[in-house]
């Protein structure tokens, strides 16, 4: 195989991977969009139950980048995801607050204070895994920071929305009231609206990447076919078998036909020749010759 042909090839098998893993993925974003997304368009996570004596739980800091308030082209339009926060109190008229906010305000505002931070998840019954950090103070109510930049204080079951923004954020859980033992479930949920799109966008470019990829490599790897010699003469004869070696059987064929007999021959309408006259007699010596005319 020619140079040109192995590097064809090479590319076609390259470009017919890549065209494979992007169909695939748009085909596994597809079904998930139509089929995990619930009627608002999140995908949300089983509930969550939290329960514990400190004065808060938070999760581990969120950086998508930058510092809050960064511009960026996606996430500053909240184009990118929007993430959502289901909390409903355990104990009945339990006021509750839920809170996303600057990691490092988060920090300053619960220095102090005795709180749970969520480390982990045990996969098989969906439980938080706590990492304590200690403190003695008390924390002050919640609702009256200033850096939060999305918010919910409620007794009832309530929802936290919030479009993702650049920045390195935490999510907040605490009662009302800033007091310690907190009971509570939530569901997390995250919206993708560019994700059904991208999905398509997939599956159509996967599939021309891997078509072409295959036709690629048929034409690559295909024979080429033999070439007349100059002169407008045809392919050359194969060449004669190797000494020894048993040369092809002729096929078989049937004897020739006997020939036919020939016809008669038409009878000669020529007339037979006529019989010749018998020679005249002998004439007798004895006799005299006739007279001749000159004589009288």
């Amino acid at each position: 195989m020619k140079a040109g042909r192995i590097v064809a090839l090479v590319f076609s098998c390259i470009f017919g991977v890549i065209g494979l893993l992007l169909l695939i993925g748009g085909i596994v974003a597809a079904v998930a969009v139509g089929v995990a997304r619930d009627d608002d368009g999140f995908f949300r996570t089983d509930e969550i139950h939290l329960a514990t004596d400190s004065a808060a739980i938070t999760s581990e800091n969120l950086d998508l980048g930058g510092t809050p308030g960064d511009a960026s082209w996606l996430t500053d339009r909240g184009d990118f995801a929007t993430v959502s926060l289901d909390i409903q109190s355990v104990a009945s008229g339990e006021d509750l607050f839920a809170g996303i906010g600057p990691t490092a305000d988060v920090e300053t505002y619960l220095r102090s204070v005795a709180r749970d931070r969520v480390d982990d998840f045990d996969d098989d019954r969906y439980v938080p895994v706590f990492v304590r950090e200690e403190g003695e103070e008390e924390a002050a109510p919640p609702g009256d920071q200033t850096f939060w930049v999305a918010q919910v204080s409620t007794a009832e079951p309530a929802q936290l929305q919030w479009d993702v923004e650049s920045g390195d954020w935490t999510i907040v859980v605490m009662n009302a009231d800033g007091s310690r033992g907190i009971d509570a479930d939530v569901r997390v949920g995250i919206k993708l609206e560019w994700l059904l799109p991208v999905a398509i966008g997939f599956i159509i470019v996967g599939l021309l990447l891997t078509a072409g990829g295959t036709v690629g490599a048929v034409l690559a790897t295909r024979t080429p076919r033999a070439q007349p010699m100059p002169g407008g003469g045809g392919p050359s004869a194969p060449p004669p078998p190797p000494i020894g070696a048993s040369s092809p059987s002729a096929p078989a064929t049937s004897p020739p036909p006997a020939p036919e007999a020939p016809p008669p021959p038409a009878p000669d309408a020529t007339p037979p020749p006529a019989p010749e006259a018998p020679p005249p007699p002998a004439s007798d010596p004895r006799e005299p010759p006739p007279p001749s005319a000159g004589t009288q």
